[in-house]
């Protein structure tokens, strides 16, 4: 329960609350035993301080949820920063970087697992409510998705042929892996570490509308569909984005500023690089712009798709082609060139011409099931 310490005026226009909570949390592994949750607010912004207090009182990481005015670019390097009403996540850590997600918008939408420690601050209970209640903001699992029980989970992914998912202006991305389908990890021709995530439209807002771009407030994806969740590194040494040993199934990165994961970049395989290729420059109501700039419609060729579960009452022959290539209609197995051998190539072409591919399939009552789809 939530106690009021004190409400008052400091100023006409600005008023300030405080409230503060003693929350015990689940066993982790960061040494938390409770949780202190401080609130404030003035006219034009509001906080909440999220403290993970250790048993003798000392705070172990903090998390400040903001809502109020953000300086924000979708495409940084392409797109001019500008200010917008949105919100922000900064976590912060003694001895450690800190960590700020930015969206230029304040409607609900999904943020993935930042790495640890901050993830496992961000998992327990007490904080993921905070985060929900006061910004709507869900945080997801940032690990390889899996489907039901026996089955293979998918495998990161080096970037080729996702060139277009790079805005041109950066010229050569030295090292780039592909994870969850929506999210990258690479290396800058500067030498610096970039995250983003997509969505499977370019001129997004965070939840997938498209009231966003020149004269309004800034798309949360930009024109190549991304979104840069964070940049890292200060390019001397190299960040490098490789195949970690302890954990294959996860793309290694190492920011070489003390940061990485999920271990230190030694001498480990590193991913290729592939060569940007968007043109797009800019975002107006929805539709991206620029010179032989193409809007990438809904569908597995455009980055991040993934319309989970897909349901049809029959099967038809199908000629797997290649991955977002729609040949006719039905389902093709083996592979399908999407890099995963067990993958399952499905077709529509009624009403669109759409084609996914999902980890597996079942019956159920008379319907063929496809789980896990993109």
């Amino acid at each position: 329960m939530i106690r009021i310490i004190s409400c008052g005026a400091i100023a006409i226009l600005a008023i300030s609350c405080t409230d503060r909570t003693g929350i015990p949390v689940e066993s982790n592994t960061l040494g938390i035993a409770r949780v202190d949750i401080e609130r404030s607010s003035t006219s034009d912004e509001k906080l909440s301080i999220v403290r993970g207090l250790d048993e003798g009182g000392d705070e172990v990481v903090a998390l400040t949820i903001r809502t109020g005015r953000v300086l924000y670019s979708s495409e940084p390097g392409v797109i001019e920063p500008t200010w917008s009403d949105g919100t922000e996540l900064v976590f912060s850590q003694p001895g450690r970087d800190e960590l700020s997600l930015v969206s230029p918008d304040r409607e609900p939408h999904a943020v993935a697992e930042p790495y640890a420690p901050y993830g496992t601050f961000a998992r327990l209970a007490a904080v993921l409510a905070e985060i929900e209640h006061e910004i709507s903001v869900r945080i997801t699992p940032n690990e390889v998705m899996s489907s039901s029980a026996g089955e293979t989970a998918y495998s990161v992914l080096n970037c080729n042929g996702l060139n277009s998912w790079f805005p041109s202006s950066q010229g050569a991305i030295l090292q780039c892996c592909l994870q969850n389908s929506n999210t990258t990890y690479h290396r800058t021709n500067a030498g610096t570490l970039v995250y983003r995530s997509y969505y499977h439209n370019a001129c997004r807002t965070s939840s997938g509308g498209t009231d966003c771009g020149d004269g309004l407030q800034q798309c949360y994806y930009g024109p190549s569909t991304s979104h840069s969740e964070w940049q890292k590194g200060t390019g001397s040494p190299a960040a490098m984005v490789f195949f970690p040993v302890s954990n294959p199934s996860v793309c290694g990165w190492d920011a070489r500023n003390g940061e990485f994961s999920p271990e230190p970049f030694t001498n480990q395989n590193t991913y290729g690089g592939i060569t940007a290729s968007n043109t797009c420059t800019g975002c107006s109501g929805g539709k991206p712009y620029g010179t032989g700039c193409n809007q990438c419609a809904s569908g597995p060729e455009c980055p991040g798709s993934y319309v989970g579960i897909l349901r049809f009452t029959q099967d038809v022959v199908a000629v797997c082609n290649t991955h977002g290539g729609c040949t006719g209609g039905g389902i093709a197995t083996g592979g399908c060139n999407t890099g995963i051998s067990s993958a399952i190539a499905v077709c529509v072409t009624s009403p669109s011409n759409l084609s996914f591919w999902c980890s597996s399939s079942s019956a159920e009552n008379g319907t063929t099931v496809y789980t896990n789809c993109h």
